[in-house]
């Protein structure tokens, strides 16, 4: 007689965590989400509701603080999460853009729509990609396409537009 015994694994129940509008957030409606190389989950709202980070077990929120606009988020309008190939986290919003890196916590903004002219909508920062052979950080703005170094020095600069007439 032979007898074989069937095993059936049971996987472990699936917990949620609902995070409450006016209790952990400042907003009901999310349109940038990004995971950084260390699992930590970054995401924006365009309502006006900040930079989120969440560990899986806290919240941390990033807004703008008056009096340090270099080193705190530049807009609590978050239009792009992106991180980057170098592990920075890049978020784009309606004044410009910061470099957040997620493990000392250190942020530095570049309020583009207030260090150059001539029109206010260039400061909306929309888009990221890195170029990982030149080591350049490609940032579409309102203004136009911005490119940064992303090694030491991250120095930046925005191309001229083309003005270029179209053969017919």
């Amino acid at each position: 007689m032979l007898v074989t015994e069937v095993g059936i694994a049971q996987l472990p129940a699936v917990s949620f965590q609902q995070l409450k509008r006016d209790i952990d957030l400042f907003s009901s409606s999310y349109n940038a989400l990004a995971e950084d190389q260390n699992g930590f989950i970054w995401f924006g709202s365009y309502a006006g509701g900040g930079l989120y980070r969440y560990d899986g077990y806290t919240m941390r929120s990033f807004l703008p603080e008056p009096g340090n606009l270099s080193t705190s988020v530049a807009s609590t309008r978050i239009l792009e999460v992106y991180v980057g190939e170098d592990g920075m986290v890049y978020v784009g919003t309606n004044f410009g853009f910061s470099i957040i890196d997620p493990i000392t916590g250190v942020l530095e903004s570049i309020n583009n729509k207030y260090e150059l002219e001539p029109h206010g909508d260039m400061g909306i920062t929309r888009c990221f990609l890195d170029d990982t052979i030149h080591n350049v950080l490609w940032i579409g703005t309102n203004y136009g396409l911005a490119r940064m170094n992303t090694q030491a020095s991250r120095g930046w600069n925005f191309l001229p537009p083309m003005r270029q007439k179209l053969s017919r």
